[in-house]
């Protein structure tokens, strides 16, 4: 059994918007602080705390007042409203990687969704790369690895080595998050490195965290 995710329900930020524009802003989940980011995006500016995975690569006119920003948390979209100016402006996540994760051990393999899966607790397992849609994975501005819209990770929280990794539905937890580091895939809350076990490439070998050691069988290239 999977250990329960801790579930936090975003809230909107809205002001005062005519109709036209209500429609907008209830069309997608709002969270405050997303919102926050995507107004000072709009303005040109990024705070430190909300910029990690955006770049802002235009100055989007969104009239002198901005009365409703919603935000698209699947598509990492936000949509800024003006009455004033009569606009809605979209402002998009820019330079989402996507690709395989490639082992640095053996060239042609590659961390894969088992059998192409979207079934939580799906084993990730090495297999030989393919191009396949379960070795099309993204690496999102929020420290998560995903495919198949499902999170790369760790069975039931375990901190410890040796405890597999597989797919499971996005929580935020920290169980999912990993971090890049010299060649290596590091959960930050357990300090362990996602690894194939004892250098096997055989098709279906499950992977797992290990004490980080730098050894090739811990090495991955990432999109």
């Amino acid at each position: 059994m999977h250990a329960p995710p801790d579930h936090h329900a975003g809230t909107g930020q809205r002001g005062r918007t005519p109709a036209r524009w209500r429609a907008v802003a209830a069309a997608v989940a709002a969270a405050a602080v997303v919102a926050a980011a995507a107004l000072s995006l709009a303005a040109g500016a990024v705070p430190a705390s909300a910029a990690g995975g955006y770049t802002v690569t235009a100055t989007i006119p969104v009239g002198a007042v901005p009365e409703a920003v919603a935000v698209d948390p699947a598509t990492d979209t936000a949509y800024v409203a003006s009455s004033g100016a009569g606009t809605v402006s979209v402002i998009s996540a820019a330079g989402l990687a996507r690709g395989p994760v490639v082992s640095g051990y053996r060239a042609g393999k590659c961390v894969a969704d088992s059998g192409d899966s979207a079934v939580n607790d799906t084993p990730i397992t090495i297999a030989a790369c393919d191009g396949s849609p379960g070795q099309d994975w993204t690496v999102t501005g929020s420290g998560t690895l995903q495919v198949n819209g499902k999170c790369l990770d760790i069975y039931r929280d375990k901190k410890t080595s040796k405890a597999p990794v597989e797919l499971y539905t996005c929580t935020g937890g920290a169980n999912q998050q990993w971090h890049a580091s010299a060649g290596t895939l590091v959960n930050p809350v357990s300090g362990k490195c996602l690894d194939d076990p004892r250098f096997r490439t055989t098709p279906g070998t499950r992977l797992e965290i290990y004490t980080c050691t730098g050894g090739a069988n811990q090495q991955w290239k990432i999109p």
